[in-house]
């Protein structure tokens, strides 16, 4: 899906220019980086427990980890992806920014499917967990 939205960018489906380009470039620069920092600093603190989106390695991925950002997200990795990718599209001012939804309803429903699978794995500790962290923010 990447690949795709990256030679659409080659293309360039952007909006008109206005006078608050510099507005919507800086915007989008900004939330681009602090989306791609917070992506990959929650994907460190996984460290090994780390998985596959959707899935769970019960031999890999042994503990919950709730430190970090993922003391007030369950899945900071997502919200920075996201982030990440509204900025680019803000940045280059693209219609592509609409893919956002798709987007968003997507990861919403991988969230769904890793819950239940964290639900069975950890139990009251998830619960507890999920209690009192939001699922994005």
């Amino acid at each position: 899906m990447l690949v795709v939205v990256q030679i659409l960018q080659i293309i360039r489906i952007s909006f008109p220019p206005t006078s608050f380009d510099i507005v919507f470039i800086t915007c989008g620069l900004i939330l681009s980086v602090v989306g791609a920092d917070f992506a990959i600093y929650a994907k460190l603190i996984m460290h090994k427990n780390w998985g596959l989106p959707g899935q769970h390695d019960v031999k890999k991925q042994k503990q919950l980890v709730t430190s970090g950002p993922f003391g007030f997200s369950r899945n900071p990795i997502y919200v920075g992806l996201i982030m990440m990718f509204f900025g680019i599209e803000l940045t280059l001012r693209s219609f592509l920014i609409l893919l956002t939804i798709p987007l968003i309803l997507y990861v919403r429903q991988t969230v769904k499917n890793e819950e239940q699978l964290l639900e069975k794995y950890f139990g009251q500790e998830y619960l507890h967990y999920k209690s009192r962290v939001p699922r994005f923010l």
